[in-house]
């Protein structure tokens, strides 16, 4: 596994299991609820080249582009 494929198992099932929500989480697939609200047009000048999507995945993310789930429960005062 690659350090980028690395970073996006910590944000995404390791957040879940610091979360405590292991038991709900659902591995990014399409069709499927995920932390991304809105979709990535690898396509656009800003993220052209894109030689490997997961690591540009990991470079382009912003507050923008990842979300919390709505019904995602406050854990000691935090979000």
């Amino acid at each position: 596994m690659d350090s980028m494929s690395v970073l996006v198992q910590m944000v995404t099932l390791n957040g879940a299991i610091a979360w405590g929500s292991i038991k709900s989480w659902i591995p990014l697939a399409i069709g499927k609820a995920a932390d991304i609200k809105k979709p990535i047009d690898f396509s656009s000048l800003t993220l052209s080249p894109c030689f490997d999507p997961i690591s540009h995945l990991v470079y382009v993310a912003d507050h923008e582009l990842v979300i919390r789930f709505p019904n995602q429960k406050r854990r000691e005062g935090k979000t």
